[in-house]
């Protein structure tokens, strides 16, 4: 079952849909937990997605991350969770990259 989880305003993020993104930087989310348990019955972790526009809350989950040579974080990826997709089958393929400024 999934969890309550506290939502990100969509409009923090860049959105990019030749490449099917959401993009934003980590100091423009200070202060969201990103990290939130979404499921009760797994470990997966992330965060709810707000959109005013539509009022729908969307839910990712912590995909990967990518870091650099010297092992500092660069980019965390986020994605769809399956509930999500079921309900919003044109989130198919989107990601969210959150930039480690």
């Amino acid at each position: 079952m999934e969890l309550r989880v506290s939502a990100v305003d969509v409009k923090l993020f860049s959105v990019s849909n030749r490449s099917r993104t959401f993009v934003a930087e980590a100091s423009d989310l200070k202060g969201y937990n990103l990290q939130q348990r979404i499921f009760d019955d797994a470990i997966d972790v992330g965060f709810g997605l707000w959109n005013a526009a539509t009022g729908a809350v969307t839910r990712w989950a912590h995909y990967s991350d990518t870091h650099d040579n010297e092992g500092d974080l660069v980019v965390s990826y986020y994605k769809a969770t399956p509930e999500t997709i079921r309900k919003f089958p044109q989130l198919e393929g989107w990601m969210i990259h959150i930039l480690n400024d």
